[in-house]
């Protein structure tokens, strides 16, 4: 459909103009005009009746134009009360004469004229009165008005923090309350409980903090289900003995804002009983053994493994990266194989100076521990990632505590080789380029 922009409204259409134009027909060919008593004298085709237009709508021929619409007001009200019908059967019920004193002006606009409304009657007694009649527009606009307004979806937070627990009790507790004093981004908590004996009760204590159950395979596992119900743009793991000071989300905010290559950082953790000793990021010695790092240099500073008490991730990188490795068993090495997969990946890690968080380090864990998922995991790590001569020193290692025959069948009977097939596929970098990077005699 078009819209004919040089023509405004109500001017005359091109088939108009032309009618207008044609000479004036010849006087024997016209029908013979009907005078009213008392009109002047009309010229033959004075008003022809228009069937495509309503009744109350006439094609009126002027003597040099012909014009589609109505009379101006005052001519329409003359014309309404007139009581003859002008011409032959043409014109409004109860028609009349028209006075001949009156000139005719040709209207400038074309306007549809509403028909007259029927008095309303007044209201009864008690009644109340009515509104008065609208249009339809404004009577869609006041129903719309009057419709209860929908409740709007929740803004999505900044950061999801998400805690793992298994049978932390008190110190859980201790952990949460920390996190929620925190100033700044917006946020939620995701406590993820993997089967602890006995399990929190946390539903509905706080608005933000969600509890879910986790499968009771470890902390790689009870991580993932918490990241796939997190809504934050970033995502904080962070153990369940851990306290955080209240400005902590807006110093990781900061870094990932002022640096948008940076995948994750982690502040410094400092040991509980002895805030005075501060570890900045991880490495490994000779034997695979980690090492924690000195306070850095520079407020932001690359590290080759962040640590697993509180590390900070960007969502899309997390997802794309496939998160923490799913099949880890128990507990070990699972920050060291995430961090080491996000390097050769082609992301970059860091720690930030100017931020500590307290971390408990206990002596003993609150829970049943089988021995060989430390070194399960260990080696799951080394055929994911390393080449063959690594694999061969890591088993060397292995050993001086444990028969590894036992952990390669594992390995041989879940996804171990498929991880290392579509890892080594799609990395940016090899193990080599990793100990070179940062130095690490392994």
């Amino acid at each position: 459909m078009g819209c004919n922009c040089d023509r405004p409204p109500g001017s005359l259409t091109s088939t108009q103009t032309a009618a207008a134009d044609r000479p004036a027909r010849e006087a024997d060919e016209s029908p013979p005009a009907t005078r009213l008593p008392g009109a002047p004298e009309w010229r033959p085709g004075a008003m022809e009746a228009r069937p495509d237009f309503p009744t109350s709508v006439r094609a009126v021929q002027f003597p040099d134009r012909n014009v589609d619409g109505l009379y101006p007001d005052r001519l329409v009200e003359r014309v309404r009360r007139a009581s003859q019908p002008v011409g032959p059967g043409i014109g409004w019920p109860g028609a009349g004469s028209v006075p001949a004193s009156d000139p005719v002006e040709e209207p400038s606009t074309i306007r549809r004229v509403a028909e007259p409304q029927q008095a309303r009657k007044p209201p009864a007694a008690g009644e109340e009165p009515r509104e008065p009649r609208r249009g339809s527009l404004s009577r869609l606009l006041g129903r719309l008005a009057r419709q209860p307004s929908r409740p709007s979806r929740p803004a999505l937070p900044e950061f999801s923090i998400i805690i793992p627990n298994k049978d932390e009790g008190e110190r859980l507790l201790q952990t949460v309350r920390s996190v929620l004093d925190s100033q700044g981004p917006s946020f939620e908590v995701i406590v993820v409980d993997d089967r602890s004996r006995r399990p929190p009760d946390l539903h509905g204590r706080w608005p933000n903090v969600t509890q879910l159950d986790g499968p009771g395979l470890g902390v790689a596992p009870a991580r993932n289900l918490g990241a796939s119900r997190a809504r934050g743009r970033y995502l904080v793991f962070v153990d369940a003995h851990v306290w955080v000071p209240p400005d902590w989300l807006a110093h990781i905010e900061r870094a990932f804002r002022a640096d948008p290559t940076l995948a994750a950082v982690s502040p410094g953790i400092a040991a509980e009983g002895d805030v005075g000793t501060v570890g900045w990021g991880l490495t490994w010695d000779e034997r695979l053994n980690i090492r924690w790092l000195p306070r850095p240099e520079s407020a932001v500073a690359e590290v080759p493994l962040l640590p697993g008490g509180c590390v900070a991730v960007r969502k899309e990188v997390f997802d794309s990266s496939g998160g923490f490795n799913r099949g880890f068993r128990g507990h070990g090495y699972d920050d060291q194989e995430f961090s080491l997969r996000l390097w050769l990946l082609g992301h970059r890690l860091a720690c930030l100076r100017d931020l500590t968080v307290v971390h408990h380090f206990r002596t003993e864990f609150p829970y049943p521990v089988e021995p060989w998922h430390h070194y399960y995991n260990q080696l799951r790590m080394a055929v994911s990632h390393f080449n063959e001569e690594r694999v061969g020193k890591v088993l060397s290692l292995l050993r001086d505590v444990v028969d590894p025959s036992l952990l390669l069948a594992r390995l041989f009977t879940d996804d171990t080789l498929e991880d290392r097939r579509r890892w080594l596929e799609i990395r940016a970098h090899d193990d080599d380029w990793f100990m070179r990077r940062f130095g690490i005699p392994f």
